[in-house]
């Protein structure tokens, strides 16, 4: 078979051991080059041309936040990102969206009293808890003892104040 002149460039430029007559023969799938491993020789940048392929210049240029479990990040593309086993965030965003979404705490029913857990707002409101606001904690911030509560007074133009009671 006659090679293509494109293909004999691509394999020219990239420099890619893989005979050319290989990627012709119609029961070779044209996009195998897509996963095959580069001689160590062409290094990074050969690596991340193969990693784009198949992606469209703008995908392949499109770039995101790449979010890891120990809580590390890194600007990649999508693919790159999810090779490499992070949590792409998105073409354009960058590492703040891996912050952790803050916490406080969370006074919560449990049979006959309440638990102090330093929670999400949502993993609170899930609980059917109390949510004392980010940042706080269940040391200096926990859960009121039982039987307290709020007595509030207002005068007849709404203006009050409230304290706290326990019975």
């Amino acid at each position: 078979m006659r090679r293509s002149p494109v293909m004999w460039t691509i394999l020219g430029c990239w420099c890619v051991c893989m005979s050319a007559g290989a990627l012709a023969r119609p029961d070779v799938e044209p996009l195998r080059l897509q996963g095959m491993d580069v001689v160590p020789v062409v290094g990074p940048i050969m690596q991340d041309l193969l990693d784009n392929m198949g992606q469209g210049v703008a995908q392949a240029r499109a770039r995101g936040a790449c979010c890891f479990s120990d809580g590390s990040c890194d600007i990649r593309n999508q693919r790159q990102c999810e090779r490499a086993g992070g949590v792409y965030q998105g073409n354009g965003t960058d590492c703040s969206a891996c912050a952790p979404e803050p916490v406080g705490a969370c006074c919560y029913p449990q049979a006959d009293h309440e638990v102090c857990q330093e929670l999400t707002a949502d993993a609170c409101a899930a609980l059917g808890g109390s949510y004392s606001g980010d940042g706080t904690n269940c040391v200096t911030d926990g859960c009121p003892p039982a039987g307290a509560g709020a007595c509030c007074i207002f005068d007849i133009e709404g203006h009050g104040s409230c304290i706290k009671l326990f019975e």
